[in-house]
């Protein structure tokens, strides 16, 4: 993702930007963070090709709202056939995750989404899905 042509590409019809990591390598996030906070979109990324790999000191999944792991046999992490992985960051860190337990209350676990197993999404299950993403960061 080019961030020095992503405002370009923003329309009133837009939710969230997509940044794809590729070969271990990530996008420059900073810019398009701040592109993304100010427009109010979502970032949702896609790190299938690059997990483990960190941005200036920080691992993908840290930065942004979302990010999506895909395990299909290609990728870099298999389970020999299809499954994936969509994290919400905010509600994650929430739990106290690396502080040694997970503390359990109505505020915490009130933040997953349980979404159906579907191999294949259509448009309209995407929409659904960001709009899941949303109310579950809290931007309905």
């Amino acid at each position: 993702m080019d961030p020095k042509r992503l405002e370009e590409k923003i329309t009133p019809r837009t939710r969230a930007v997509t940044p794809v990591h590729m070969c271990g390598q990530p996008c420059d996030m900073d810019p398009i963070l701040e592109i993304a906070r100010r427009h109010n979109l979502l970032v949702i990324q896609d790190a299938a090709h690059a997990p483990g790999a960190e941005y200036r000191g920080r691992k993908l999944g840290e930065i942004g709202d979302v990010v999506i792991y895909s395990f299909q046999q290609c990728k870099n992490m298999s389970t020999l056939g299809e499954g994936g992985t969509v994290n919400c960051l905010p509600p994650y860190r929430a739990m106290g995750h690396g502080e040694g337990e997970c503390p359990v209350s109505e505020k915490t676990t009130s933040k997953f989404v349980t979404l159906p197993l579907c191999p294949r999404l259509s448009e309209s299950d995407m929409d659904e899905l960001v709009e899941g993403i949303k109310r579950v960061l809290g931007r309905t």
